[in-house]
């Protein structure tokens, strides 16, 4: 009986995961510069938003949202590819990347991945 759940467990679809490459969490970055955001999804294909929802949970886009701790309004968009470069103004961002159906629907349970990330002026950014 274990042996045969063992094999049931092996046998299931990996889930789908997502995680920030780059920037690392508690980067420093220039504001003057745009910041190369790249992204690892795995077990989920990224694709043409606006298309029908998948039912077999293989596909869709990435939503990243940036949300300034200054307590501005979040931009949010939505991604077709792992990489993506943004314009960050001087303070710190919540970069916050997560799987969606292709319709705009979250996979359940939700697979996301959170950083922060520190703008500075050019004269005092990390290089």
């Amino acid at each position: 009986m274990l042996l045969a759940l063992m094999l049931a467990c092996a046998e299931a679809d990996p889930s789908p995961t997502l995680r920030f490459l780059a920037p690392t969490d508690e980067t420093e970055v220039d504001a003057a510069r745009p910041v190369a955001i790249s992204l690892l999804v795995e077990n989920f294909a990224v694709g043409d938003a606006g298309a029908k929802h998948s039912e077999d949970g293989e596909s869709g886009v990435i939503e990243l949202t940036i949300a300034p701790t200054t307590g501005e309004t979040p931009s949010v968009s939505q991604l077709t590819t792992t990489t993506t470069t943004t314009e960050l103004a001087v303070g710190a961002h919540v970069l916050t990347a997560r799987l969606l159906y292709a319709d705009g629907h979250a996979l359940e349970p939700e697979v996301s991945d959170s950083i922060q990330v520190m703008a500075r002026d050019a004269d005092t950014a990390a290089r």
